[in-house]
C-alpha cells in the first residue's frame, strides 16, 4: 500500500500528541455557558449518536475558529520550518475549545511542489468528529492553498484496530499463512507467538502484509462508517484513502491499540 514519506510521517507524530494538550489547555469546565447542560448531556455514557450529532448541527452557527498562533510559533522554532508553515486551528463555543485540528506545509522535494499535511484532529466528547470537520478542514485548506501547497494530504490514526482483530478473529480467515496468521493473532494480542519469548521485531515483521491487508479492510469498513473517527472526518470532505503506514507510532499505546497504523488520506487535486 501506499504510504507517506518519513518526514511527513514523523512530523504527523509530533502534530498529533500536541492536538490532545490544546483541547485540555484551552478547557475550563466553568465556560460553555448557556451551551454547558447540552454537553454535559451529550458527553454522557447513554447519550446517543444522534444526540451528539443534534448539538453538532445547533452549534454550527455558533462556531467561533481562531488561529492559535503562540502554539504554531513555538512548533515552527521546534521544526526549524519558516513563519506560517506551521497552523493550529481550534473551534470554540463560549470561550471554550471544543475542537482543533493541525496543518503544516511540508519541505518541497526534488520536484519543489509543497505539500500540505493535515493531523491532528481532536474534538470534546460532546461532538463527533463529523460535525466539527467540515469547518476546520475547509478553513486549514484555505489556508494551505494561500501558502501555494500543489497537494493536501491527511494522516489519521487507526484507533481501535487491534481490538476489531481479536473480536473478529481476523488472523483464522484463511487468507493468511500459519506463520502469518500467528504473527496477526500475536500481534493483536500483544503476546508472544508460539515459540517465542517476546513480540519483537521479528513478529511485526512476519506479521506486516497481513496487518496492512486487514488495516484496509478496517479502513474501509469500520472506520469509514465510524463518525467519531478522524478517517470519516476527512473522507466526508472529498479525501480518499491512500494506504496504511504500518508501525507509524511506536509508543507502547499506540503498538497496543492499531500496530501503530494510521492511514494516508489524499485531497482533490488544486
Amino acid at each position: 500500500s501506499k504510504s507517506a514519506p518519513t518526514d511527513v510521517l514523523s512530523m504527523a507524530v509530533r502534530l498529533a500528541m500536541r492536538s490532545a494538550t490544546i483541547m485540555r489547555a484551552r478547557q475550563p469546565v466553568r465556560w460553555l455557558g448557556s451551551w454547558a447542560a447540552k454537553f454535559d448531556a451529550a458527553r454522557s455514557s447513554q447519550a446517543t449518536l444522534a444526540t451528539r450529532k443534534a448539538l453538532g448541527d445547533e452549534l454550527q452557527n455558533f462556531f467561533k475558529l481562531e488561529m492559535e498562533e503562540t502554539k504554531a510559533n513555538a512548533q515552527e522554532v521546534e521544526a526549524q520550518r519558516a513563519p506560517g508553515s506551521q497552523l493550529t486551528l481550534v473551534l470554540s463555543v463560549e470561550e471554550t475549545a471544543v475542537a482543533v485540528l493541525r496543518a503544516a506545509i511540508m519541505p518541497s522535494g526534488p520536484s519543489g511542489a509543497l505539500t500540505g499535511l493535515l493531523v491532528g484532529a481532536n474534538s470534546d466528547p460532546a461532538l463527533p468528529l463529523s460535525s466539527v470537520g467540515p469547518k476546520l478542514i475547509s478553513t486549514a485548506c484555505e489556508e494551505l492553498k494561500l501558502r501555494d501547497v500543489d497537494n493536501i494530504v491527511a494522516v489519521a490514526p487507526l484507533a481501535g484496530f487491534c481490538e476489531w482483530i481479536r473480536r473478529e478473529s481476523a488472523w483464522d480467515s484463511g487468507a493468511f499463512s500459519p506463520d502469518e496468521s500467528a504473527s496477526i493473532e500475536a500481534i493483536a494480542k500483544g503476546v508472544p507467538r508460539p515459540g517465542h519469548s517476546v513480540l519483537g521485531q521479528g513478529t511485526f515483521k512476519a506479521g506486516r502484509a497481513g496487518m496492512e491487508q486487514l488495516a484496509m479492510a478496517y479502513a474501509t469498513t469500520e472506520l469509514r462508517a465510524n463518525q467519531d473517527s478522524a478517517m470519516c472526518m476527512y473522507a466526508d470532505a472529498g479525501a480518499e484513502l491512500q494506504g496504511i503506514n504500518y508501525m507509524h507510532a511506536t509508543d507502547p499505546d499506540a503498538l497496543s491499540d492499531c500496530a501503530g497504523c494510521t492511514v494516508v488520506m489524499q485531497f482533490p487535486s488544486l
